[in-house]
């Protein structure tokens, strides 16, 4: 016979089962059928709907067609919840067989209950007895599986028909589980704000957020040139045997890599997992760091930002500094090269070196040490201490020592955190040297993409202070035109009008700045009219519903219609460089009487601009 019937199930496991002696085992699994054999009776259910599936210390109470009342599954559970309980309190009462007290203590167990409903296959197996198969039996197990002793926990079905009803509003805590093969599903905690005797509401183990790192009572050292520091890494590179990862700038100040570490990685790369992880100073992080390491030396942030970079042309062979670049006399690009130089001898000797280091492009935030189990761990910053001694940041925070005996939780955030910078960075000595030999281009293709930023980091840093009302934001072109139109003086003297094309390159709330196609430029404080004429003009639409280019009390849509084929505004012409032109808002606000400045900036980004 082989059917399908609307089914509940009622899965319950003894915790720790396996570890019970044999005596106590047998004991256990006759109080918990006889607890569960008087929880069914004691709801009057007729003896052909309820099956009983054991499996040693697993017991399945299935109720097929049984639909009153509508929370018997539970109650079952509760009920069995609590004789558990009152079975434990009476094992530390009794003294079987004159055995003294605290062996009564192998007779107390708990169980893990998950509760899950639906229609499953009702067939007679092999042995002659009635068994049921489905999705729904096994999401029981499931479910049961992820909750700890004492806890009641349902799947999606039993949460929509308990839930509905008031007696068991706001009773169920949801959590998302992944099961076996990927699966992930809904299952509920039941938390009553009434107390059940034997329940546990507390959060299930697997299913609960893990505790945060807490750094509080670990090993501290005030910074990396505590000497007891110095000598416990080393120490504990030359004991690694299962893994040494490294993870610095370029590892070359207090502990150094070459110096003092090098030797003993030499020995470990037989039987040790070798990781460095370094610094590719010829990314934006780095120049965006080397800014702020030059902020107390006013002389050398200017030359950084203000260097009038030629054209790149082909590096020398040797790939010794280009004097002409200021950048390549920071200290971070020498602590870069020096360290590039002496891993690329050691591989001559040393092949595994080639697979054992890469370079890092983003941000690590950290300075980090793991040897075996142990891991040194320092956060960066930005910030500096006063009167710091040295220009660097980021070495500027206590070192800590973690343990993963002592503390798991943080040690596994830091192993996953040094994992994951690894398997992303994608750069080994071959390609650095590749770029250390391609430099002067790298560099400059830096400061050319993130000239404006750069130069707004060096003024901050200079001032100490923003002084921008707005920040600026960038534009994106969709073929537009844009002309600037103004009345001037020639070179002859001669009173004349100009009309000059370009793109917007970025926008705030009171300017634009506008690459001209002719070095041609107002006077400052000259009116000026731009023109914008779309080449497509449904991409003349605000990119905020608030955005009014039309001037009616209407909001924009996404196409403004080929009506509004070009849009004039009057600006005020602010200072010149390059081709750049800097408008600011003209103080009347009158455009046309057709739309406000603001009102067009908000448009800018939406018309506009090749950064």
């Amino acid at each position: 016979m082989v059917e399908v019937a609307p089914v509940k199930y009622i899965f319950l496991d003894v915790a720790g089962y396996s570890l019970y002696t044999r005596n106590a085992q047998e004991h256990i699994v006759k109080v918990l059928q006889k607890l569960v054999d008087e929880s069914i009776t004691a709801q009057s259910i007729v003896a052909d709907r309820v099956v009983y599936l054991l499996a040693g210390d697993s017991v399945c109470v299935v109720l097929e067609n049984v639909r009153s009342p509508f929370d018997i599954h539970l109650k079952i559970a509760l009920s069995i919840l609590k004789g558990i309980r009152r079975h434990n309190d009476r094992c530390a009462e009794e003294q079987p067989d004159g055995e003294r007290g605290e062996l009564n203590d192998s007779r107390r167990f708990e169980v893990c209950i998950g509760l899950n409903s639906g229609e499953d296959i009702h067939y007679v197996d092999i042995t002659g007895g009635q068994n049921y198969a489905g999705e729904v039996i096994n999401m029981a197990a499931r479910i049961m599986g992820v909750a700890d002793p004492r806890q009641i926990l349902v799947g999606e079905a039993v949460y929509a028909s308990l839930h509905a009803d008031d007696l068991y509003a706001g009773s169920f805590t949801p959590y998302k589980a992944t099961f076996k093969h990927a699966v992930s599903r809904m299952v509920y905690q039941f938390t009553p704000q009434d107390k059940h005797e034997g329940l546990d509401t507390s959060p299930p183990s697997s299913l609960a957020p893990g505790k945060p790192p807490n750094l509080s009572g670990l090993k501290q050292y005030d910074s990396r040139s505590d000497a007891e520091l110095k000598q416990e890494i080393i120490t504990a590179v030359e004991n690694a045997t299962q893994r040494v990862w490294l993870l610095g700038v370029a590892l070359a100040d207090e502990i150094n890599l070459i110096h003092d570490l090098r030797k003993k990685l030499d020995l470990k790369f037989e039987h040790a997992d070798v990781k460095i992880l370094l610094l590719d100073a010829l990314r934006s992080p780095a120049i965006f760091r080397a800014l702020l390491e030059a902020q107390s030396n006013h002389e050398q942030l200017n030359n950084l930002i203000n260097e009038k970079r030629p054209k790149p042309r082909p590096s020398e062979p040797e790939m010794k500094p280009y004097p002409g670049e200021p950048f390549f006399s920071t200290d971070i690009y020498y602590s870069f090269v020096d360290t590039f130089h002496a891993l690329m001898q050691a591989k001559e000797y040393r092949p595994e070196y080639k697979k054992a280091i890469r370079y890092y492009a983003h941000t690590p935030v950290c300075w980090l040490l793991v040897m075996d189990d142990t891991a040194y761990y320092q956060p960066y910053t930005f910030g500096q201490r006063e009167n710091p001694g040295k220009p660097s940041v980021g070495d500027q925070m206590p070192v800590y020592r973690v343990r993963k005996s002592e503390n798991p939780e943080t040690f596994s955030v830091l192993e996953d955190h040094f994992s994951k910078l690894w398997l992303t960075s994608d750069s080994d000595l071959f390609h650095i040297g590749a770029r250390i030999a391609d430099r002067e281009r790298l560099v400059y293709l830096a400061f050319k993409t993130r000239d404006y930023w750069f130069g707004t980091v060096g003024a901050v840093l200079r001032q100490g202070k923003d002084e921008r009302a707005y920040p600026r934001q960038l534009c994106t072109s969709h073929g537009n035109i844009v002309s600037v139109e103004w009345t001037g003086r020639d070179g002859e003297g001669e009173e004349k009008t100009f009309k000059i094309g370009g793109v917007i390159r970025d926008f705030s709330w009171v300017s634009l700045r506008l690459v001209l196609a002719e070095k041609i430029f107002p006077e400052a404080g000259t009116v000026v009219r731009l023109e914008i004429i779309p080449a497509k003009p449904a991409v003349l639409a605000a990119n905020t519903s608030s955005a009014n280019c039309s001037g009616r009390p209407t909001a924009c849509s996404r196409s403004c219609g080929p009506k509004r084929s070009a849009r004039k505004l009057l600006l005020r012409c602010g200072r010149s460089s390059g081709n750049l032109l800097r408008v600011e808002r003209y103080p009347s606000r009158v455009v046309y009487a057709e739309f406000s400045a603001a009102a067009f900036v908000i448009m800018c980004c939406r018309l506009q601009g090749k950064n």
